[in-house]
């Protein structure tokens, strides 16, 4: 098996970069892996893979890393459904990957649970250049997560957040947070989750394209009740920027991960 051709496809420059402390950095996409073991129920993957998984040889992968380096790459993403559905692959690409070049970064995707299962690969992943990796939390409501057949909890989300600081590898969560189980309070203690001392910097400005005009909307055509036009307010309140989070405490910056975003 041979590396992807890009001789075809624009160059790097073209693509998205990621901005770090202010510089855009080029950035590469790989797969080490096709597919994936499980079978959320609101993921694209399962009626085509049906909870298989293809690992894509770590010559084929490295040899791919090589050309997009050559081409300018300094940061490298591991675009796989989940890299650590083969957690002794990703170590070994990884370790290879940062041996060869040690000032290329790199990111990964990761099921909650397997970020608890394999916790202790993190603090390899951070000496070896994990810039950061995604999860898709998708919401802390433990009935909306059941629905979906996640695999995770909501305790399970909280903890992935400590043992990942505590690793020194920014975890930046998804959220899909409208859903038939989904409630408005749910809701809006996401919003309060999100913007966090702690998380504020770690979640993408996208998460989730919140639509604040529909949230609105569904609260005002409910106008019996006066609690449900108090949440309207505070929706408001969130997207007007009328009600910061909290001031930091003593010694959080210390514990927050690098800044890193995507530029496109």
């Amino acid at each position: 098996m041979d590396p992807p051709s890009r001789d075809s496809l624009p160059p790097l420059t073209r693509y998205v970069k990621l901005r770090r402390n202010g510089t855009e950095i080029p950035t590469g996409y790989v797969e080490a892996s096709r597919g994936c073991l499980h079978h959320c129920l609101h993921c694209p993957i399962p009626p085509v893979y049906n909870g298989r998984f293809f690992v894509v040889p770590s010559d084929v992968v490295l040899g791919d890393i090589r050309r997009l380096i050559a081409a300018g790459a300094r940061h490298i993403t591991f675009g796989d459904p989940d890299f650590l559905n083969g957690p002794g692959h990703a170590r070994k690409l990884v370790r290879a990957l940062h041996a060869e070049f040690p000032g290329v970064t790199y990111d990964f995707t990761a099921k909650i649970e397997h970020l608890l299962r394999h916790r202790a690969l993190l603090p390899e992943f951070a000496r070896t250049g994990c810039a950061f990796l995604v999860s898709a939390v998708e919401s802390l409501s433990d009935v909306v997560l059941a629905n979906l057949e996640k695999g995770h909890t909501r305790a399970d989300a909280l903890a992935a957040f400590d043992i990942t600081r505590d690793s020194g590898v920014a975890l930046r969560p998804s959220f899909m947070p409208f859903t038939p189980w989904e409630t408005l309070d749910s809701y809006l203690e996401l919003l309060d989750f999100v913007g966090s001392p702690d998380l504020v910097d770690q979640v993408p400005p996208r998460p989730a394209k919140i639509p604040w005009r529909r949230s609105r909307g569904f609260t005002r055509s409910r106008r019996g009740a006066p609690a449900e036009r108090t949440r309207a307010a505070s929706i408001s309140r969130h997207r007007n920027g009328r009600s910061p989070p909290a001031l930091p405490s003593p010694g959080s910056a210390e514990r927050s991960p690098p800044r890193a975003s995507w530029a496109q």
